[in-house]
């Protein structure tokens, strides 16, 4: 294996990483200004969300479309339910995980309330307040946690995979 394949997963837990920390705090900036009803713009808080995209040219093929290493092994089926080989997907290109595109605003009507003593209130006594919901918010929040979590895990584990094959070339 060249050494530069040495850390892709690596890189690739890296950029998820990184993109769930900013989708954590887009989301704890929603739950912060869930009542402003002024932003800088003068008009109510909008809803953040970060897009993402991927960031490879590594895309799914069916094996049999490439003709088979020189160098690989055959599979032998030992039970007729299994997929042929020719079935398997495998990945062709260099997969580079994900990478954020921006943070949007979405661009959703207000929710209005009604609440006369308020000094945002217009003349029918109607305030409008941002367009963010706070239980999706906080399935946002833990969707993006475990993601968090899920590749802290895939970074930890390739790590000790390059540790212990640094240990074994030793």
């Amino acid at each position: 294996m060249p050494i530069e394949g040495l850390f892709t997963s690596m890189e690739i837990s890296s950029s998820g990483l990184l993109a769930q920390r900013l989708r954590m705090n887009a989301i704890a900036s929603n739950i912060a200004n869930v009542n402003t009803t002024k932003a800088p713009d003068g008009n109510p808080y909008r809803r953040q969300w970060v897009a993402l995209a991927s960031s490879g040219q590594g895309q799914f093929l069916p094996a049999k479309a490439y003709p088979p290493l020189s160098n690989s092994l055959p599979l032998v089926s030992t039970n007729q339910a299994h997929l042929p080989r020719e079935e398997f997907p495998t990945l062709q290109g260099r997969a580079m995980g994900v990478k954020v595109k921006g943070t949007m605003r979405e661009e959703g009507n207000f929710k209005h309330i009604y609440d006369p003593q308020n000094p945002e209130a217009d003349e029918e006594g109607w305030v409008a307040m941002p367009n963010i919901d706070l239980v999706t918010e906080m399935v946002d929040m833990i969707t993006a946690t475990r993601t968090y979590e899920a590749n802290v895990t895939a970074f930890n584990a390739a790590k000790h995979m390059a540790l212990k094959s640094m240990e074994i070339v030793r």
